[in-house]
């Protein structure tokens, strides 16, 4: 800090406002890159997390509803007991499966295009193959035969292939949900470190900042102060009659050239009061070697 002794008022001044302004914008990028982080993070388990959930969720849905519309498709069949109970058209149910397997496909199609982990590529990949033979083993040939009215057909494909596939498909489905699930916990976990760190980096860079801004702050007051006050009591010393007072500031700032240009200034007010003084005592004796003169020539 003494080195800012040697620095002028303004310089000193202007130093310690580029300092706070340095701090503040620390601080702002420090701010803003944490949010933007945090930003980051959400967008994250938004779109790659929370929209493939549903996604996956949908297409469990729709496999649901593809099995139990077949069940009552086949319930049109003339011989069943609860054939009566149907009294629209088999259409009614099948278009209800049509547009469950365009939904599935459409939901998957947009699932594989999120960022996928490797573990969850492999998984896909798994679905990928169930649903393509739950598809074209199950669905796909149990609604030929019910257009066809082969209900018995159609029912022991339900039966022997279209539900163990979907059964084994629901079962990679509540797998990679759950790793969806573990994801997402796993992006809040980082998250959360992250903004403890961030935190933890703003709170020491404002205490060391804080403490070196009241360092420069106390440097700067004491320096001016303890100038101003070595300049005030010289100035009284002298006004009471002490000409060999002093400020003695060696400084080169404003006030240390104030300070210096005082003891010149009381140098010369010294020199020339004892210069009169000195021509005082000579008049003295002048003025008394005169008198000594004239009583002797009396």
């Amino acid at each position: 800090m003494s080195a800012l002794s040697n620095l002028s008022i303004k310089l000193r001044l202007t130093i310690l406002s580029a300092f706070a302004l340095t701090l503040l914008i620390i601080l702002s990028i420090v701010s803003v890159n944490a949010l933007s982080n945090a930003a980051k993070s959400l967008k994250t388990v938004y779109h790659d997390r929370l929209i493939p959930t549903g996604q996956l969720g949908r297409i469990e849905l729709a496999v649901q509803t593809i099995q139990t519309e077949l069940l009552l498709s086949a319930q049109h069949n003339p011989s069943h007991p609860l054939r009566s109970s149907h009294q629209h058209p088999l259409d009614q149910h099948l278009n209800v499966v049509d547009g469950a397997v365009s939904l599935i496909k459409k939901d998957w199609s947009a699932y594989l295009s999120t960022h996928l982990t490797a573990e969850e590529k492999q998984l896909s990949d798994t679905v990928d193959a169930q649903l393509e033979r739950m598809l074209t083993q199950g669905v796909v040939p149990a609604l030929m035969a019910l257009r066809q009215a082969d209900f018995a057909a159609a029912n022991q494909i339900l039966l022997t292939t279209l539900r163990p596939e979907a059964g084994t498909l629901a079962g990679t489905l509540e797998q990679i949900l759950e790793l969806q699930s573990a994801i997402a916990e796993q992006e809040y976990q980082n998250a959360e470190t992250s903004y403890q760190n961030t935190l933890i980096i703003a709170a020491i860079t404002t205490l060391v900042a804080l403490t070196v801004l009241l360092l420069m702050s106390w440097s700067i007051i004491h320096g001016i102060s303890a100038s101003v006050t070595r300049l005030e009591q010289a100035s009284t010393r002298l006004a009471d009659g002490d000409l060999t007072s002093r400020a003695n500031d060696r400084r080169t700032d404003e006030l240390g050239r104030i300070s210096q240009a005082f003891d010149r200034m009381a140098e010369r007010f010294q020199n020339t009061i004892n210069q009169v003084a000195g021509s005082s005592g000579q008049l003295a004796a002048a003025a008394e070697e005169t008198c000594s003169s004239m009583k002797s020539s009396r």
